[in-house]
């Protein structure tokens, strides 16, 4: 029982690279090394370089507890990773072949400081 999330997640990431998915979202409060000691955060690490290694890109709206943050830990994350900032919303245009096919609007932190109504979006064709 007390591996269920590590399990969990592992097998989150093998369906997302056996359907081929085109990227992975995470959001905040992913993994509270507090909580969870420095073992969680080595896995996560783990788990990323497998995206990484299928050239599986990923964007992560990190809370203020995630292990990306603390510069303690000896972790290398992958160079796939994208994490979204703190101080502001940004926007990020997925292209698949050269083609934009999803807008991400994202930002890091606490999740009460902002509202994606607050961040403007423009019509168009491309899911956000």
């Amino acid at each position: 029982l007390l591996d269920a999330p590590f399990r969990a997640f592992e097998r989150a990431i093998e369906l997302g690279i056996e359907q081929q998915v085109d990227f992975v979202v995470l959001s905040g409060q992913t993994c509270d090394v507090l909580r969870s000691g420095p073992r969680a955060a080595l896995f996560l690490e783990q788990q990323l370089q497998r995206l990484t290694d299928k050239n599986i890109p990923l964007y992560w709206a990190a809370g203020p507890r995630d292990p990306v943050w603390d510069e303690g830990l000896d972790v290398n994350w992958p160079k796939n990773i994208r994490v979204f900032p703190r101080t502001h919303a940004e926007t990020v245009m997925f292209e698949r072949h050269g083609v934009p096919v999803a807008r991400l609007v994202g930002r890091s932190g606490e999740a009460s400081a902002w509202h994606l109504n607050d961040h403007v979006i423009t019509e168009s064709p491309v899911f956000t």
